[in-house]
């Protein structure tokens, strides 16, 4: 269980609360890992009374620092010192239903092929949630991510919070060599796109992705997250994030399609590239070769070095 803080002294204590009060029908060895990045409060002091409050004796709690902000920092840090390869990312507004522990252990347990498990996320605020709400609650990790539990690789990533995944994983995704494209929430910067990044390196190793509707956390959302400015900033940084997630998405999109339908759009993409690109500007034209590249050999592409790096990094970790 890894718990990522920045400045979360007036979040942590019911947070802690639902970690330690989670509940097993078998014997599980698990541990708490809080890292503390680069909070400016009194986080670690809340932190430490919060866990002798509400003491859990099946659980190891330990805080670790990681001074270099940034959330996905923050991960690997966790990740890093982390003892058991199961690993649970829980946010600091992040409250598991009693047995959500034991039931992620069960999936990842029978499901060897599950590179990552999401689950079902419930809002609740101290004020009245906006008439908006509804519509951009995904965009909070709140409601379902898919009709049903199974694979939902279609989907191509579930959220960061509350997620299930393995440490070889996670350490095989990012690596000093091949570090992650996106930052992730950088203190008050609203970043994003990170953990959607990591499901689809996943995918590119052929690992699965996986919901469980039985999975449930409470999100809880502060007031001042609930504005149309915050809102506004939160969706630029799903924006900004896209256009790498894109190229992923292009990558994979590409790699699932049978030979025949290699053929066929290499076909369509051969087509435009005569009848358009005369007419199309510089830019345009590029756009076009970068995907012929991409099609046709399915390797380094150099007239982008995004797509460069992410195939790379699947060249070299389907080695590894």
């Amino acid at each position: 269980m890894i718990v990522c803080c920045y400045n979360s002294a007036l979040r942590l204590e019911q947070t802690l609360f639902h970690l330690a009060n989670q509940k097993f029908s078998k014997p599980i060895n698990w541990e708490v890992i809080l890292v503390n990045n680069a909070s400016t409060d009194n986080t670690v002091e809340i932190a430490t009374i919060g866990w002798k409050k509400h003491f859990c004796e099946s659980a190891n709690f330990r805080i670790v620092e990681q001074p270099i902000s940034g959330l996905s920092n923050a991960r690997k840090k966790g990740v890093d010192v982390a003892k058991f390869d199961i690993i649970v990312f829980c946010d600091d507004d992040n409250w598991l239903q009693e047995e959500y522990l034991e039931i992620a252990y069960d999936i990842m347990t029978e499901k060897p092929d599950v590179g990552a498990l999401g689950g079902n996320g419930i809002g609740v605020a101290d004020v009245e949630f906006p008439e908006w709400w509804d519509d951009y609650k995904g965009d909070y990790a709140v409601g379902k991510q898919a009709e049903g539990s199974g694979y939902i690789n279609s989907r191509g990533y579930v959220w960061g919070a509350g997620m299930v995944t393995r440490k070889k994983l996670f350490l095989k995704c990012f690596t000093a060599i091949y570090p992650s494209l996106l930052t992730g929430r950088n203190g008050e910067i609203l970043s994003s796109g990170d953990d959607s990044e990591f499901c689809f390196r996943l995918l590119l190793l052929n690992y699965d992705l996986y919901y469980e509707e039985k999975l449930l956390f409470t999100h809880y959302i502060t007031e001042n997250r609930l504005t149309l400015d915050y809102n506004e900033k939160l969706l630029k940084g799903h924006l900004d994030a896209y256009s790498i997630l894109y190229k992923y998405k292009k990558i994979l999109d590409f790699k699932n399609k049978n030979f025949i339908q290699k053929c066929i759009h290499l076909l369509k993409i051969c087509r435009q590239l005569v009848e358009k690109c005369l007419s199309r500007t510089g830019a345009n034209k590029m756009r076009i070769m970068e995907e012929l590249y991409l099609n046709l050999k399915f390797d380094f592409i150099p007239c982008d070095i995004d797509y460069k790096k992410i195939l790379r990094f699947r060249k070299a970790a389907m080695k590894s």
